[in-house]
């Protein structure tokens, strides 16, 4: 029997030749091989008569004509080739096919139920997949507590989150292989919409015998003789440009090397002595026992580096959507574009 689905019913089934309607019984033999037309308003009435016990009440629970319901039943029976009730002057009763009959379309509408409230809430963005991409250079401490946030406040939405370069993410974004890009700086290489998140002060990483480990903040223009190390990897490029900013004059510029190393390798190298660094302040969480982070500061303050969520526009995902709102409400982003 070869099942189709329809827009009017359920399951779709068409007969090449129609059958005679059969005065009495119903021969199983006639119904095999056919496709039929079973229409979810069909089921309905079995459900109902199953739980009257009478043609009559069934009808008036539906909202029908009585000679309506019973042509349902009896066209469905035809169809199926199978006697779904046993019929009296007291009443109908269920046959045991239709005792399977009025099982299983319960639970088919409790599916249709199920598949129609989670459709709402895939629409509203309230269910479904959001694939979440951060750089390497991401505050994973700040990143966790957005996630978390997200998943209590939306529990049908799970989440692909994972860890690469930014020009990795950039262009993963692009060929829709993310929903959203999480990068620490700004998103150079992207040209679609993004948003301003939270933002960290930039430390200095010193040795602890370094003269400046014993200062509480330290002024940039106290590190324009010193040799910075950073890793090649993110942020590394968006703080060699804070350096820059921060220390070149005319025909004057900071000495700066980078190393295609990680982050923790570069503190490891500050820890012996020989370079200076600068950092995210979330990576004062990491523990160097040989390294002292300080404040960065100059005239106008701390410095900060500011972190990016990057999207493309014509990404349609609800549950990308919302994510986004959360981010605005809940993070007070700086500026949109």
């Amino acid at each position: 029997m070869l099942v189709e689905i329809s827009e009017r019913g359920f399951a779709h089934y068409e007969s090449p030749t129609r059958e005679p309607t059969l005065p009495c019984s119903i021969d199983p033999q006639q119904a095999h091989g056919r496709n039929m037309n079973l229409d979810l308003s069909s089921l309905r009435s079995v459900i109902a008569a199953a739980e009257h016990g009478s043609f009559r009440q069934a009808a008036t629970a539906l909202n029908l004509k009585q000679s309506a319901l019973s042509r349902r039943i009896r066209h469905l029976e035809e169809q199926i080739g199978v006697s779904l009730f046993e019929r009296s002057s007291g009443g109908v009763r269920l046959t045991p096919a239709g005792e399977s009959m009025a099982h299983a379309s319960r639970r088919l509408f409790a599916e249709i139920d199920d598949m129609v409230a989670a459709s709402r809430l895939v629409d509203r963005g309230e269910a479904g997949v959001v694939k979440i991409g951060f750089g390497l250079g991401v505050s994973t401490s700040k990143l966790r507590t957005v996630l978390a946030e997200y998943i209590k406040t939306f529990p049908g939405i799970r989440l692909n989150v994972t860890e690469q370069s930014r020009s990795r993410l950039i262009t993963v974004l692009g060929s829709g292989e993310l929903d959203v890009a999480i990068v620490a700086g700004q998103a150079r290489q992207h040209n679609g919409p993004s948003m301003s998140l939270w933002s960290e002060r930039i430390v200095a990483a010193v040795s602890i015998r370094h003269p400046l480990s014993t200062s509480d903040a330290i002024d940039w223009s106290e590190l324009k003789d010193e040799t910075f190390l950073l890793s090649q990897r993110d942020p590394g490029s968006d703080l060699r440009n804070i350096i820059l900013k921060k220390l070149s004059s005319p025909g004057d510029g900071p000495n700066i090397e980078t190393w295609d190393v990680s982050n923790e390798n570069v503190l490891g190298m500050v820890e012996a002595g020989l370079h200076v660094s600068v950092h995210c302040e979330s990576w004062t969480s990491l523990a160097y026992t040989g390294v002292r982070f300080r404040e960065l500061r100059d005239a106008s303050g701390p410095s900060h580096i500011t972190f990016t969520a990057c999207w493309e526009e014509h990404n349609r995902n609800p549950a990308l959507a919302r994510f986004l709102e959360t981010l605005r409400q809940t993070h007070h982003p700086t500026t949109l574009t």
